[in-house]
């Protein structure tokens, strides 16, 4: 049963990590070095989260983790993209509307917003 989960999340993450390194290829965004961006991408899965290719690829090393258990690798991996996110976040928020796109967002998991009228609402 174990085995399941891992292929779920897997196939997940790696989903998710390809459509948001297509989205920023799409806006011609994507990039390997940090810099400050011309453009806020904020469409695809970038509408929900602010880095969807990490946790895309969280949620492989995870999968790959349930399969074959190592401790170390996967808190040095956290550690990774913890200070990659951090560091990323710092690049970012020189740009105007960064700040505004960060509200509207969750870093990882999508925030759920409330309506005007009260009702509330998953993006």
């Amino acid at each position: 049963m174990i085995w399941i989960t891992s292929v779920i999340l897997i196939v997940l993450g790696i989903t998710i990590r390809v459509a948001a390194i297509r989205e920023l290829r799409r806006h011609r965004a994507w990039s390997l070095s940090l810099q400050v961006p011309i453009r806020i991408v904020n469409t695809g899965p970038y509408g929900y989260i602010r880095h969807p290719s990490y946790l895309g690829s969280g949620l492989i090393i995870i999968g790959a983790a349930l399969l074959s258990p190592v401790a170390g690798v996967i808190l040095i991996a956290i550690a990774f993209f913890a200070a990659r996110i951090v560091n990323e976040e710092q690049v970012l928020m020189l740009h105007p509307d960064y700040r505004e796109y960060k509200k509207k967002t969750g870093c990882i998991i999508p925030r759920i917003r409330r309506a005007k009228n009260g009702n509330s609402n998953t993006v």
